[in-house]
């Protein structure tokens, strides 16, 4: 289950030296001065661009997340005799570790495999058992890992979010939750994680030939008056759709930028395939953005995109669909609005006087709706079958 970031979260930094292995190495003096700085401010010794993990979290919210970290004082664990990592040990050490939702243990660096890792999705489990226990989301990295490894482990822990690299191709660094990398997530990432608002995506369905004002992913959301932040193209079943949307370095995270991102591969308009059955639900359809005078074409659905222009902050697309999946897209609304108005029925037949006129009503809106949509299907032509 996916659980939106809005509003602070309190993660417990837990720095850890393992003892009696050379394969984890002494920290450096300036040790928890080095972690602060890569979660709080971490500025670009030219530039002065700030490549820390609480600005990557603000940045690509909108504001809506924000990060506070408790960075506790070094705990010191021996190295496990099989050689596994110690990060439950660690939380196991910290005499206040369940007070808090979410851990996040630092190993050294060294040839160690500690790295990158995150867990969710039940309550840690404390030897003893210890009342007020509510940790249930902990993530360990190592010091020298790159701020995309830390955001994307950090994610895991806090939405839930899975890994978005099962796929291929899959979204790469299109998406900070395929590549850990430090580019923004793709639009369907920040809409469930709740950074974009799903009715600024909204379905292309019913219209054979429309234009749209795509706006960068990037800039800050909700879009301007007549932009939208995403499209959906549906393809057939509940929850399989195509989503559009635009890609810009407008920021340090969408640029290439030393010791805090890879930067988008490309700029444009990008599309990934929707399908929550697969192996992680996005699919890249588009290894390389398109850009003005390109289309591409889903021969699936009978749809095609075509890249119009460059807009400020954005692109003008248009988006043609077939009549086949526009007339069954109507023919799905009729069959929806149909059962709505049997169950309406059903409720009259019981209803109170006093219910009975507003139910009435709902039913002559809903057949009047139902109208109008075989209007439509007329004018396309479509089948009655």
């Amino acid at each position: 289950m996916i659980t939106p970031w809005i509003g602070s979260k309190k993660i417990l930094v837990i720095p850890v030296i393992v003892t009696g292995s050379a394969q984890y190495l002494p920290p450096p003096a300036d040790w928890l001065a080095l972690i602060k700085r890569r979660i709080y401010y971490d500025p670009h010794p030219t530039s002065g661009v700030d490549r820390s993990l609480r600005g990557y979290i603000h940045a690509i919210s909108c504001g809506k997340a924000q990060l506070v970290a408790d960075v506790s004082e070094p705990i010191r664990i021996p190295v496990a005799a099989d050689g596994s990592c110690r990060t439950g040990a660690a939380i196991q050490a910290h005499p206040h570790a369940h007070l808090y939702e979410f851990a996040c243990v630092i190993f050294t660096d060294g040839p160690h495999n500690c790295g990158g890792m995150a867990a969710w999705g039940g309550l840690f489990t404390f030897s003893p058992p210890r009342p007020g226990n509510i940790l249930h989301g902990r993530t360990r990295v190592k010091l020298s890992e790159q701020m995309g490894v830390w955001a994307m482990e950090l994610l895991h822990a806090v939405t839930g979010f899975g890994d978005l690299y099962f796929t291929n191709p899959h979204p790469g660094r299109f998406d900070e939750m395929a590549c850990a990398c430090g580019t923004h997530p793709s639009a369907y990432t920040k809409m469930y994680m709740g950074w974009i608002n799903a009715s600024t995506i909204p379905f292309v369905e019913t219209v054979l030939h429309k234009e749209y004002l795509l706006y960068a992913v990037g800039l800050l959301q909700p879009p301007p008056p007549q932009y939208v932040s995403a499209l959906k193209i549906p393809i057939g079943t509940l929850g399989h759709y195509y989503i559009v949307e635009c890609r810009l370095r407008v920021d340090q995270f969408e640029k290439q930028t030393e010791g805090c991102s890879a930067g988008i591969p490309s700029e444009g308009v990008i599309v990934n395939e929707v399908d929550p059955s697969g192996p992680s639900p996005l699919t890249l359809k588009t290894t390389v953005a398109l850009t003005t005078g390109q289309n591409l074409t889903l021969p699936d659905i009978g749809a095609s995109i075509e890249v119009k222009e460059a807009v400020n902050g954005g692109y003008r697309i248009a988006v043609q669909l077939s009549a086949t999946v526009v007339c069954g897209t109507l023919k799905n609304q009729i069959a929806v609005l149909e059962a709505i108005i049997v169950r309406s029925q059903q409720q009259l037949e019981t209803a109170a006087p006093a219910q009975k006129k507003a139910i009435l009503n709902r039913i002559n809106r809903d057949q009047e709706k139902i109208r109008m949509l075989n209007i439509e299907m007329t004018e396309l032509g479509c089948s009655t079958d």
